[in-house]
């Protein structure tokens, strides 16, 4: 299936960043874009879950789709340690 919503890593750098490249303090050795998949199912209260394929037991609640890739990264930075410009998020049905 087609991704629903995606950031890609351009639009992500540049709201981070601007045109600047990522601080040296938040580039580790291991750095790379990781790309998240984020499985969306409609919860009972009407908003929507992401259940997030590469991090096991990470799901992440949003109101509306477009708010999902957000909600996907601050999840996945809060629970890996990493920086938002790690992570490429695409939301699929």
């Amino acid at each position: 299936m087609a991704p629903l919503l995606a950031d890609s890593r351009a639009d992500k750098h540049a709201a981070s960043y601007g045109s600047q490249t990522p601080p040296i303090d938040e580039v580790r050795p291991d750095s790379a874009i990781r790309t998240l998949t984020a499985i969306v199912t409609l919860a009972a209260d009407g908003w929507f879950e992401l259940s997030v394929l590469q991090i096991p037991g990470l799901v992440v609640h949003a109101s509306r789709l477009d708010r999902a890739p957000e909600a996907v990264r601050k999840a996945a930075c809060q629970s890996t340690g990493r920086a938002r410009w790690e992570f490429d998020v695409h939301v699929q049905w």
